[in-house]
């Protein structure tokens, strides 16, 4: 087995901890084929993470793919839901109590809805029923599995929507020609709105659901009530989310290699940005006799171009200046960033420019350019 893939299986289990015990609500579009996603869901379960699904079935067939899935290794537990009674009513019902018996049982509830009536074949139904089970089962996340999320995730990189955001949001949506998902993004404030904290709108796939649960980066777009958030100095519980997060730019040659054991003795160099205990965002102060370097910055992909990494270069800086440095360098190969430190004080300058011991163990073949700032400058 390749390191990588050590890496990967590593950060699964990590990140299995986050939801497990809990309860996951998995929302399923028409578009969505139940057994697409057999194979995330049996590792959700492998991890004791409590899920319930609500899935379309208009042909009746999952009673079928259910007993054939279970008989692969599956645990699945059908429960049909029940048309309204009432003319003009758009209420699904569902025995809450098989639901949790079900998942007391160590199976994984399959909540199925068939369309047998013009009320229930309107997306208030489903999204009705939806919100009750995941409200009443207190779900730590929802996810919505459609294939026309792909559409709103072309139109809108950014792919983590605050709850103070949704006027805005709601907005981009109609300026992008999207105005026909208002009511299920509406839907979505509301779930948020009755407690549930996170909601994860995801491209109906195999992989994609546990890439959301199980990796820092997660996938779709999320909409959040952010309860906490702070930039803190890493902690020892911090180094396995460090790693995970700046590996992918140690792969690609953005950040210089830094093993776990080097991480944990400069622990007091290294600075987070947690969102309700998740760290969204790493960077770090490297001392070089009197000057310092501000490197190792990263941000998940989700948390890009929401100011996470500028709040926390802020607070890096400004610790560098209580430390009583002569002044902080930056080296990077991104021309963003290289445009940010030139308008903000920072000088370009040469390598040579720079502290000795970090010429000797600097690779300068890589495209990269030096800028540096002298805190006598800024008195």
């Amino acid at each position: 087995m390749e390191i990588s893939e050590l890496y990967r299986a590593l950060e699964l289990s990590h990140y299995s901890g986050r939801y497990k015990g809990h309860v996951l609500a998995v929302g399923m579009s028409l578009n969505t084929p139940f057994h697409d996603l057999v194979l995330d869901f049996k590792v959700l379960a492998a991890y004791e993470i409590k899920v319930v699904i609500m899935a379309p079935d208009p042909n009746f067939e999952l009673e079928r793919e259910i007993a054939l899935s279970n008989t692969h290794g599956t645990n699945f537990s059908l429960i049909q839901a029940q048309e309204p009674q009432t003319a003009g009513s758009y209420d699904l019902t569902v025995n809450l109590s098989q639901v949790e018996a079900a998942l007391e049982l160590g199976e994984t509830p399959v909540v199925a809805y068939h369309f047998l009536t013009p009320q229930t074949s309107l997306i208030q139904a489903p999204m009705k029923l939806g919100k009750y089970i995941a409200t009443h089962l207190k779900a730590k996340k929802v996810i919505f599995l459609s294939q026309q999320a792909q559409r709103l995730e072309d139109a809108h990189s950014r792919t983590r929507v605050n709850y103070e955001e949704f006027d805005q949001f709601f907005e981009r949506l109609h300026e992008s020609g999207l105005g026909k998902f208002e009511e299920s993004i509406r839907y979505i404030q509301s779930l948020l709105k009755s407690g549930i904290p996170e909601v994860a709108f995801l491209v109906g796939k195999a992989g994609v659901v546990c890439q959301e649960v199980f990796t820092h980066e997660g996938a779709g777009i999320l909409f959040s009530k952010i309860s906490h958030s702070i930039i803190r100095q890493a902690e020892l519980r911090d180094i396995s989310d460090i790693v995970f997060q700046i590996r992918p730019h140690v792969e690609s040659g953005r950040i210089l290699p830094v093993e776990e054991n080097a991480i944990a003795q400069a622990l007091q160099n290294f600075w987070v940005y947690e969102i309700d205990g998740q760290i969204v965002s790493v960077m770090r102060l490297k001392e070089y006799g009197d000057w310092a370097e501000i490197a190792t910055g990263s941000t998940i992909f989700r948390d890009r171009k929401l100011g996470r990494a500028l709040e926390l270069f802020n607070h890096v800086f400004e610790e560098a200046v209580k430390r009583r440095f002569k002044g902080v360098f930056c080296v990077s190969n991104n021309s963003m960033v290289q445009q940010k430190l030139a308008t903000s004080g920072f000088d370009e300058v040469q390598f040579d420019e720079l502290p000795q011991t970090w010429q000797e163990q600097y690779d300068s073949s890589r495209s990269s350019k030096a800028f540096r700032l002298s805190f006598k400058e800024i008195k």
